[in-house]
């Protein structure tokens, strides 16, 4: 994972999620007024209390540990479900604003293609490493 093009892509996306991950925090870029269900489902994310500060901080987390590149692995994976909530919901709710989240996407999906070797472990179809299933046959002889 030595190569210019990743590094700028890892270092790019650490930047956009550090960016709107404080944003969650701070406040300092207002947020568009969402018209519809787009709004609605805002207000309702908004209601429940924890949902922005717990997106807003795992993306703060994610972006600083990309930028250091310690964990980046780990961090693309923490990343990911909250990138296809991302593109799920400008799809579904306010299609003009999956630009942005289709640039994450796309970076997020590099970037866990770049770290492939990384997660070769997790997705081993019969993984070596974990002796499971030999513990419970010897427990049931």
């Amino acid at each position: 994972m030595n190569s210019k093009f990743y590094l700028i892509t890892r270092l790019l996306l650490a930047v956009l999620l550090l960016v709107f991950g404080l944003n969650k925090f701070f406040h300092y870029m207002p947020m568009p007024e969402l018209q519809g269900s787009a709004g609605e489902v805002m207000m309702g994310f908004a209601k429940a209390g924890y949902i922005f500060p717990a997106v807003g901080l795992i993306e703060t987390i994610v972006g600083f540990l990309l930028l250091i590149n310690r964990f980046s692995a780990l961090a693309l994976i923490l990343m990911a479900p909250i990138t296809v909530n991302m593109l799920l919901f400008h799809l579904y709710h306010d299609l003009g604003g999956i630009v942005a989240a289709a640039v994450i996407g796309v970076l997020n999906i590099v970037l866990l293609f770049a770290y492939k070797p990384s997660y070769a472990g997790v997705l081993a179809v019969n993984s070596e490493m974990c002796s499971c299933s030999e513990d419970r046959a010897e427990e049931t002889e």
